[in-house]
């Protein structure tokens, strides 16, 4: 490969402890010392230290041994799939490699081969213990000799290109990702990954380009903002925007208010849906809902805002409306029954005549005529009431919110009105197969 240094000719990281007429050998491993000592050999280390004690010599020449390894990896090691070839001069690519190779002292202890090095595995060793006369001193002097073939340098090269090449593609694929930003989640998945690789790049060049992208994805975090897209009392719908673009935002806020109850949130693609009850709000006034969102760097708020009718006799339709019904093979609802529940304030007695309800998971609406069911008294009442009609199912549905709309028809003092329905709803159906006259 272009630039890259085949032979591993490692110079002897060897000191010169030559042994003077006031220093007296007192013991050696050897008779003699081995000739390469003073040599250097082809995929070969050679080290030599010098210490007070046989374990502190060891330990030393381990350390050289790894330092000749890194040094060896570091001038092999080519960057070109992190474009680092395109990126540097050459005199800053000499800069750079030195700056790799103090990374990599940094990060020995975690390399598995390189925490693997043990004096076992020399090739061969000589020591010698001496006393300098002068100093009084007694220490000991270790040469070790260590194998490290082509293979095992080509294998560390490869495994750090490899890891250097994953972290770059990181980058690469967010640097992608910020020109299409569709949800939050992005931003806040972008920003961990980036913080997670920015001290790899040890080069100052890569670690501003991973620092400039993760303030541009911060900076997106002040520009989302929430809109109320629809109200009506009972709930508001909300959608969320970057930089006038829709976005999927689904955390829940923290909601608060003063009168209204049961504050309920639920997400669906850019959209947000608040339902909330409103029977103990002040009538004629203004009621306030906050919701707050806490991202990094902002609070995000958007208040709600509603008033009650003054009227002394209302009723109303409260809380989720619940659906069942089985659906056969061919997509088609039947024995369809529904619950849902009405609040009445100075209202009772009434009697409910029909309902009619548009539920965007049927094609078609839900009607039930001649109910004639009759509520003697105010306060909460659910009703029950089903229809043999049957109904095909919608097939596909596209970030809706789960909010029916329809209208009941109810007979109060002899005179019947129709009140507006607009509830969140749920429907569950089991699912039957059809049997058909020949299998039975």
């Amino acid at each position: 490969m272009k630039g890259r240094i085949i032979t591993i000719t490692l110079l002897a990281l060897y000191l010169a402890f030559p042994a003077s007429a006031k220093v007296k050998v007192v013991n050696r491993s050897a008779s003699s010392e081995p000739s390469w000592i003073n040599g250097t050999e082809q995929q070969m280390i050679i080290v030599s230290s010098k210490a007070p004690t046989m374990e502190e010599a060891r330990q030393k020449c381990l350390d050289n041994i790894r330092l000749q390894m890194l040094d060896a990896i570091s001038q092999n090691i080519e960057f070109t799939s992190s474009e680092i070839s395109t990126q540097y001069t050459q005199n800053e690519m000499l800069e750079f490699r030195t700056q790799f190779n103090s990374e990599l002292r940094k990060q020995s202890a975690n390399i598995p081969y390189i925490k693997g090095v043990t004096l076992a595995k020399a090739i061969d060793s000589y020591w010698e213990e001496r006393y300098d006369k002068s100093t009084k001193e007694r220490y000991f002097v270790l040469s070790v000799k260590y194998s490290f073939p082509k293979a095992e340098l080509d294998e560390l090269v490869a495994e750090f290109e490899k890891r250097d090449a994953e972290m770059w593609q990181t980058y690469k694929d967010q640097q992608s990702a910020y020109q299409n930003i569709t949800e939050y989640e992005q931003i806040e998945a972008a920003v961990n990954a980036l913080n997670g690789i920015k001290s790899y790049f040890f080069d100052t060049h890569r670690r501003n380009q991973v620092e400039a992208l993760q303030k541009n994805f911060l900076s997106l975090y002040p520009q989302i903002n929430v809109e109320i897209e629809e109200q009506g009392l009972g709930y508001a719908k909300l959608k969320f925007y970057l930089g006038g673009k829709e976005i999927m935002l689904r955390a829940i806020p923290v909601m608060r208010s003063q009168t209204a109850t049961e504050l309920a949130y639920s997400s669906s693609g850019s959209a947000g849906l608040l339902t909330y009850a409103y029977d103990t709000c002040p009538k004629g006034s203004y009621n306030e809902i906050t919701l707050m969102w806490n991202l990094p760097g902002k609070r995000m708020e958007r208040t709600v805002t509603f008033t009650v009718p003054r009227n002394n006799n209302t009723i109303r339709v409260k809380g989720d409306v619940y659906i069942t019904g089985l659906l056969n093979e061919e997509n088609v609802i039947y024995d369809i029954n529904v619950s849902l529940t009405f609040q009445a304030e100075g209202y009772a007695p009434y009697t409910v005549k029909r309902l009619e309800l548009k539920v965007p998971a049927l094609k078609a609406p839900l009607i039930m005529d001649a109910i004639d069911e009759e509520v003697d008294k105010d306060g909460q009442y659910t009703l029950e009431c089903s229809t043999e009609a049957p109904i095909i199912g919608s097939d596909v549905r596209y970030n809706t919110l789960d909010i029916l709309q329809g209208t009941a028809v109810i007979e109060h003092k002899g005179v019947q009105e129709s009140i507006n329905i607009v509830q969140p709803y749920k429907i569950m159906v089991r699912k039957v197969e059809t049997i058909s006259e020949d299998e039975e």
